[in-house]
């Protein structure tokens, strides 16, 4: 798992192709649909985020939650069609708050 700034996931939905690019500095979330740049949003602090936007006469929302772990989903008309829409960033997200609670439970008992 290599570092890297700018983290993108493509997925095919109906045969169109949605591409996400999260930037993990700013915060900045790209969303293209079929190579079109759709929206640009900032996540800055807000932990949950709901986006709308319409593609191919299709309404989509994308669900973002990062208080502690990273999901992010995509719904058409409240069906749930990705489950993870950046499954590297939500990989990254758990094993970074699994190693600060056994770091955290090893202080604790070597503490006590």
């Amino acid at each position: 798992m290599a570092f890297k700034i700018i983290e993108s996931e493509s997925h095919f939905i109906d045969g169109n192709k949605l591409t996400l690019k999260y930037h993990r500095f700013s915060t900045k979330l790209e969303i293209s649909f079929n190579d079109e740049l759709l929206q640009t949003r900032y996540l800055f602090f807000a932990p949950y985020r709901t986006i709308r936007f319409q593609a191919d006469e299709h309404e989509f929302n994308i669900k973002i939650l990062w208080i502690i772990f990273w999901r992010s989903r995509l719904y058409q008309a409240e069906e749930l069609k990705v489950a993870e829409l950046l499954p590297q960033r939500r990989r990254k997200s758990v094993i970074l708050m699994s190693y600060t609670l056994f770091i955290a439970s090893l202080k604790f008992l070597l503490l006590s």
